[in-house]
């Protein structure tokens, strides 16, 4: 009696073992095999910014994940907007970490981005697009997403590339107000036209 009840919990532990192994194993699938949240966030085209000393002569790409969980990108494609040129593989085991971001250089793409141009990035099958930027001049500084991930392309403060970019701030929008004497006279106007129909409809006998 007592081996078969050791037997029994045994193989109710070895149950419990593999469910949670494939558990785990599902979620692991899930979160790094979504690339919908891979997205370019920051261009630099114009290769001579000065940082400070020297200029920066190299162009390069920024990725983003703005997901949750991390994502492997290993094999996803970019281009510019030549599809004579080869497509960038990125390389095997690359895991981009939630809100995390990627710089990947001229020197690695071999191609590079010039004032009238567009940035491509393809998944692992390098047909399918996940996102893409063009644009028709160089910026003074950098393309960029405001808000990171999730914006429209904006040019950017300053360079920052493999951090949040600088977005300008906006003014706040101004509500034009009509001056107080003007609301004044309408308001009374408005009361006295009233004032009249109800005079008007009290003298003909009809209903105010």
């Amino acid at each position: 009696m007592a081996v078969r009840n050791v037997n029994t919990v045994l193989l109710r532990m070895a149950a419990l073992a593999l469910l949670l192994s494939l558990v785990s194993v599902i979620n692991i699938g899930t979160a790094s095999a979504d690339t919908s949240d891979i997205k370019i966030n920051e261009v630099e085209s114009t290769s001579t910014w000065l940082v400070s000393g020297p200029a920066v002569n190299e162009d390069w790409l920024e990725l983003y994940n703005k997901g949750t969980t991390p994502v492997d990108i290993s094999g996803l494609k970019l281009l510019d907007n030549d599809n004579k040129n080869t497509k960038y593989s990125i390389p095997a085991g690359t895991i981009l970490a939630p809100g995390a971001y990627l710089a990947i250089t001229e020197a690695a793409f071999k191609f590079g981005l010039g004032s009238s141009d567009a940035a491509r990035l393809f998944a692992a099958n390098g047909t399918t697009v996940l996102d893409t930027y063009t644009w028709t001049t160089h910026a003074t500084t950098t393309y960029g997403r405001c808000p990171n991930g999730t914006g429209s392309f904006v040019t950017t403060l300053s360079p920052t590339k493999g951090t949040a970019n600088k977005c300008p701030v906006l003014p706040p929008a101004v509500v034009p107000e009509l001056p107080f004497g003007v609301l004044s006279a309408a308001a009374l106007t408005m009361l006295a036209i009233a004032a009249a129909w109800v005079m008007r409809s009290r003298n003909q006998g009809l209903p105010a």
